[in-house]
């Protein structure tokens, strides 16, 4: 797996984008970019709402925390849910769901953890 955001996002959702070209980049691009957005609002990664322009930008840009393994499974997440493909199976969708509630319940509580760690620190 690359540890491209723009790539690993495209294979994780899903086969219309895997093996695809570069036709959907652009709007893959601008819903992964609201995802870090809401990230931001929580205060999960940098200072600065951090975006991506294409598939040079990388997991490690974005964040070194011990909770990048949850924003790697919440931004593929958050995208197809939100912005692709809506579940059309009531049950798909309570899953998909309640994976993106616990995965904003668990990147809340690491981001809260790490700022506390800061502020003791000082």
């Amino acid at each position: 797996m690359t540890d491209s955001i723009l790539e690993s996002v495209k294979a994780t959702i899903g086969d219309m984008f895997a093996d695809s070209d570069d036709a959907f980049d652009t709007e893959l691009i601008t819903h992964i970019n609201a995802v870090f957005v809401i990230l931001r609002r929580m205060g999960v990664g940098p200072d600065k709402t951090f975006s991506i322009t294409g598939a040079t930008e990388t997991w490690d840009d974005f964040s070194t925390e011990d909770y990048i393994g949850a924003v790697k499974s919440y931004v593929p997440l958050k995208v197809k849910q939100s912005f692709f493909d809506p579940a059309t199976s009531s049950v798909v969708k309570e899953a998909t769901e309640a994976s993106i509630a616990e995965l904003e319940w668990t990147l809340n509580f690491e981001a809260d953890c790490c700022r506390e760690e800061v502020t003791n620190a000082d």
